[in-house]
């Protein structure tokens, strides 16, 4: 379903056209990039602005370290689509163009250093990707929330907890536009923090919070925000998306 900045529905595509879709990303065009499982293999498709397939992607020049390499989830970026795939449950992101030429290749487990007994297939949560390229991703596992740049500079914070500031269950993760300000949502707290990626990963504040009101969240889970510091939240229990104005001092 595509919808408008006043959350109108204008246009939908069923699997049907596309295969059972995983994940979508949107270029400033508004091209849609799917991800879907069709005739018992994952595709990458791009289609226009109204979800009609185009083409298919096909993977070029992919070393073999990454070959096999089935991707679950996409984020455009700058031109680029950086695909996350569970390889043996192992997290691995692909960069690649439009034109599925391969750029660059990550093995997030082996840059974090995370242990063979906390690797599984729920291990890596929220993938996302700033304006700059560097990937952002939580660890519901370790409790904790993970920053590598396209250069494999690995930084992290987060503890375990249910005091101010501290993780439950996090889950979406995303940089606001001056990449300074850093959102993780928490499925077990049932709300958002924010924290300054300049002050030491301070969490500077907590919203949304368990209940059924207008600005309350139930189970957040993928966080995205705009180039108007619109940060959009989807929900479990068939919440939908709330949309909250972010705004600094």
């Amino acid at each position: 379903h595509v919808f408008n900045d006043n959350g109108m529905e204008i246009y939908s595509f069923v699997g049907g056209q596309v295969g059972q879709i995983h994940d979508a990303a949107v270029d400033s065009d508004g091209t849609i990039f799917i991800i879907a499982l069709r005739d018992s293999r994952t595709e990458i498709i791009r289609c226009n602005y109204r979800g009609e397939p185009v083409e298919t992607i096909a993977l070029k020049n992919v070393p073999p370290d990454f070959s096999g390499f089935v991707p679950s989830r996409v984020v455009y970026r700058a031109g680029m689509l950086y695909l996350f795939g569970l390889d043996k449950t192992i997290g691995k992101v692909i960069v690649i163009d439009r034109t599925g030429l391969f750029k660059d290749g990550y093995n997030l487990a082996e840059l974090i250093d995370l242990p063979e007994k906390d690797r599984g297939d729920s291990a890596i949560s929220g993938f996302s990707v700033d304006q700059k390229g560097n990937m952002l991703f939580t660890m519901p596992i370790l409790a904790k929330a993970y920053i590598v740049s396209p250069d494999r500079k690995v930084e992290s914070f987060g503890k375990r907890g249910s005091a101010y500031g501290k993780f439950g269950v996090p889950s979406g993760i995303a940089v606001d536009a001056s990449g300074r300000y850093i959102f993780v949502a928490d499925i077990l707290r049932c709300l958002v923090m924010i924290f300054d990626s300049e002050n030491n990963f301070k969490c500077i504040r907590e919203f949304g919070f368990r209940g059924f009101g207008p600005s309350n969240l139930i189970g957040p889970d993928s966080l995205a925000i705009d180039d108007a510091n619109r940060l959009y939240v989807s929900q479990l229990r068939q919440r939908g998306i709330n949309v909250y104005q972010i705004t600094f001092p």
